[in-house]
């Protein structure tokens, strides 16, 4: 425990209470005492990073229930769906791009890489300039769609088609979005989202990452 303690000296306490997860903690450690590059340092290209909570109104109190371990079962796909706005530029030749379309098994919390965004956010950047905007007070948006089903039997018990406002200049600086969706079952816009920017460690990237079923 000494060569550890003497190892950690350098670490400060408090980021690794921050960093996110026990996972990154660890990671964390290990990089202060082997030298091998800290997660926090290593990021992922842009992407998005959806967290999904599921909820339920309870009948009798009428109150909405926490239901978002339905994602673990076994039987549990998604179809997602997530496209931008595109800027007016001759690189895109439709309004719309499809970023991300997928059937996959869930995680409560999904990462996807894109370098599309990277690129869309920075057309708008330049539109935006070029316009005599001001790109830091400016935002476009995402179109998401999504269906949580029951791969055995096809019920569907949740989905979504709604749309988010994002700034493309938190974008354009390398950093992922960050949502936080919440779907309440029997309504097809999501409850709340919370958009935040910030970049995505690798090893964040790598634990979110799904795999499409192909179906």
């Amino acid at each position: 425990m000494r060569i550890l303690r003497s190892s950690l000296k350098g670490v400060p306490v408090l980021a690794l209470l921050l960093a996110g997860s026990l996972s990154v903690a660890l990671y964390a450690i290990y990089a202060a005492v082997y030298g091998v590059p800290s997660a926090t340092n290593a990021a992922a290209g842009p992407g998005i990073l959806l967290e999904l909570r599921l909820y339920e109104v309870d009948p009798i109190r009428g109150r909405l229930v926490d239901v978002t371990h339905l994602l673990d079962r076994p039987d549990t796909l998604i179809y997602l769906e997530i496209n931008a706005m595109a800027p007016p530029d001759p690189r895109w030749r439709e309004d719309v791009v499809t970023l991300v379309k997928i059937t996959a098994k869930p995680r409560r919390a999904m990462f996807f890489e894109s370098e599309e965004l990277l690129e869309i956010s920075r057309g708008w950047v330049s539109v935006y300039e070029s316009r005599g905007g001001d790109p830091e007070g400016t935002y476009s948006g995402l179109i998401v769609r999504l269906f949580i089903y029951n791969g055995s039997s096809g019920e569907i018990m949740f989905e979504a088609y709604d749309s988010l406002s994002y700034k493309p200049v938190e974008i354009a600086r390398g950093r992922s979005l960050r949502v936080s969706a919440g779907l309440v079952r029997g309504s097809q816009t999501f409850a709340h989202l919370d958009v935040r920017y910030g970049h995505v460690s690798r090893l964040e990237a790598e634990a979110f990452t799904v795999t499409s079923t192909g179906n």
